[in-house]
């Protein structure tokens, strides 16, 4: 028999019951996402092993958005894009940021996921334009953590978060928190 140590996605799903049963919003989990994956992104390039333990992970998630763009496959691109961040927060070097970090980007992730999967689903396609632009930004806070300058990385991420969402979560951006949205994502994993 073995153990599987609790992840950052499985916290999620209880975390997604406690936010369901006091009704907030994917809006309000995405704003707690903004505000807090900046200092991520200050912790990446802060690290000494920066260039070994956080960049390749990002450069991979860089590679696959760029070649969904590329294909025209905006579902893809949209995850590529969740990858990306989800490596920024993975990456930090701080594990109890990672971890209460990660769980927070799990509930929101799986709700852009599902987003993204709907829109796909009904054939509405993603912005390349926004796609490339995300695709952009995310070349500039690697290019900050890469220097090893916190502060420029954490504002870079911060404008980002602000202004490129590449899945228009304001589908869901009122809704509720649906706990089984994640719990589901969990069981495809």
């Amino acid at each position: 028999s073995s153990v599987r140590l609790p992840r950052p996605a499985n916290v999620a799903y209880t975390l997604g019951q406690v936010l369901e049963s006091r009704r907030v919003t994917v809006g309000d989990v995405a704003a707690a996402v903004e505000h807090f994956e900046p200092l991520c992104a200050e912790l990446c390039a802060e690290r000494r092993d920066r260039r070994s333990q956080v960049l390749p992970a990002l450069e991979e998630a860089q590679r696959e958005l760029a070649a969904c763009i590329e294909a025209d496959d905006g579902h893809g691109a949209s995850l590529a894009a969740r990858r990306w961040h989800e490596a920024l927060v993975d990456r930090c070097g701080n594990d109890t940021t990672t971890v209460l970090l990660g769980t927070l980007e799990s509930v929101w992730g799986a709700h852009a996921r599902a987003t993204s999967a709907e829109l796909d689903a009904a054939g509405v396609a993603l912005s390349e334009k926004l796609s490339r632009r995300v695709h952009a930004e995310h070349e500039e806070i690697q290019r900050l953590i890469a220097a090893g300058d916190g502060p420029a990385a954490a504002a870079a991420a911060r404008h980002h978060l602000r202004t490129a969402r590449i899945h228009p979560t304001d589908r869901r951006d009122g809704h509720v928190v649906d706990a089984l949205t994640i719990r589901d994502e969990l069981l495809d994993r």
